[in-house]
């Protein structure tokens, strides 16, 4: 057995050579691979978190940071490995066999990474799926605060602009809301079944109507049932298709990272 260990860590056998330059470059590679979590961790607070952040406290933040801690856990012990590897191939032979007994620790490294790892994943899959409440109650809270603070306004109308969506749940939740200046308004009864503009939807070819929108006694050509022109999605519907969506690409991006652990 000493025999074979001193023949394998003086790595004489170009075979031998071969597999330690290209578990070498796998580990570079994930190396990479890990960095680039942390832009597409950006990535998600950019596209996702920070309007989430708006309406609640600071719930957008998870997913980002589920993939930060992913790729915190990687990086060090890739960075080890590829330590390792590149010294018992340039190193002289008392310092290989030092080497060769560090490496045999490291496959616990990885497994307790692959592990934790695997935890995120289900971690990431129980807050892509819960109720939400928190988000749907800011959304409600800057809707009713609409009229009378320019930062809800602006949050609001990010939002439906964003994800092409109108109120909360439905977009009928804004008929009982007094949603622009009543004080500048003489004519109340034009606002009744009404929605502000940032409701009209991204999809809709028609002009767009979002003052009486239940009528069809409009100056107009207009109907509610052929040319409807407002978002039919809630905001909090829309925001939770979207976490949903996000929340399975970061555990794609987990899936791949742990293949590649595996793999090396």
């Amino acid at each position: 057995m000493l025999e074979w260990g001193k023949e394998f860590f003086s790595l004489q056998n170009k075979d031998v050579t071969h597999i330690t330059c290209g578990t070498l470059a796998a580990n570079v590679l994930i190396i990479i691979y890990s960095i680039n979590l942390f832009f597409s961790a950006i990535e998600i607070r950019r596209t996702v978190g920070d309007y989430i952040n708006m309406v609640t406290e600071k719930d957008g933040n998870n997913l980002s940071n589920f993939l930060v801690i992913v790729a915190i856990l990687s990086l060090p012990s890739n960075a080890l490995s590829v330590y390792l590897l590149y010294i018992s191939l340039t190193s002289d032979m008392s310092k290989k066999f030092q080497i060769g007994n560090l490496m045999y620790s490291l496959p616990f490294v990885f497994l307790g990474a692959v592990c934790s790892m695997s935890i995120i994943c289900v971690m990431v899959l129980t807050h892509i799926y819960s109720q939400h409440v928190a988000l749907h109650d800011g959304i409600a809270e800057a809707m009713n605060n609409y009229s009378s603070n320019s930062e809800f306004k602006t949050t609001v109308d990010k939002l439906q602009l964003q994800f092409d969506c109108c109120g909360s749940k439905h977009y009928n939740e804004w008929y009982n809301i007094v949603w622009y200046d009543s004080n500048l308004n003489s004519k109340k009864n034009s606002y009744q079944q009404s929605t502000p503009f940032s409701c009209c939807s991204k999809r809709s070819t028609y002009i767009c109507i979002h003052h009486n929108i239940e009528s069809g006694s409009l100056p107009y050509r207009y109907s509610h049932d052929l040319n409807f022109s407002i978002s039919p999605f809630g905001c909090t519907t829309a925001i939770q298709q979207k976490k949903k969506s996000t929340g399975w690409n970061v555990i794609g991006h987990i899936f791949l990272l742990i293949l590649l652990q595996v793999s090396t």
